[in-house]
């Protein structure tokens, strides 16, 4: 006889979540990212991660877990990425930093992000105001 069970447990409603599920008497432990299927979303504003190929960053929205991963409470866009001998880089930028200021101006969402850089100009200075391990930090650096 063919027995299976299926639970699966969540915290909270996210775009990110653990989950628990019991198989043939068997417990597996899993993270799965909760959202629309590939194709299903034409009409959505942001993609999940974009890149900034002239600042050598790849950024995705703020999410609700990484604010509470960082004891955070503003609002912000996650770096995912820094690419080497880029203007990010140069500036001291680093993968899971949350850019809350480009500039002067202030980075609130994905779209904030890309407006803001995308009037960025070689021989521009550039000032990052980011947040990282509890603290806020200014880096600047000119684009080569």
């Amino acid at each position: 006889m063919l027995y299976w069970h299926l639970a699966v447990i969540l915290a909270a409603i996210v775009s990110f979540s653990n989950a628990t599920v019991f198989r043939d008497r068997e417990k597996i432990n899993f993270s799965a990212y909760l959202g629309e299927m590939p194709g299903k979303s034409e009409n959505r504003k942001t993609k999940y991660s974009e890149s900034s190929e002239n600042l050598g960053l790849t950024v995705r929205e703020l999410m609700y877990q990484d604010k509470i991963a960082k004891s955070f409470h503003e609002e912000g866009v996650y770096i995912q990425e820094v690419k080497t001998s880029l203007v990010a880089e140069r500036a001291e930028n680093l993968p899971n930093d949350i850019s809350l200021e480009i500039n002067g101006f202030p980075i609130k969402s994905t779209n904030d992000f890309f407006r803001v850089t995308g009037n960025i100009r070689k021989g521009d200075p550039i000032l990052f105001v980011i947040f990282r391990n509890g603290n806020t930090y200014y880096l600047s650096t000119r684009v080569r």
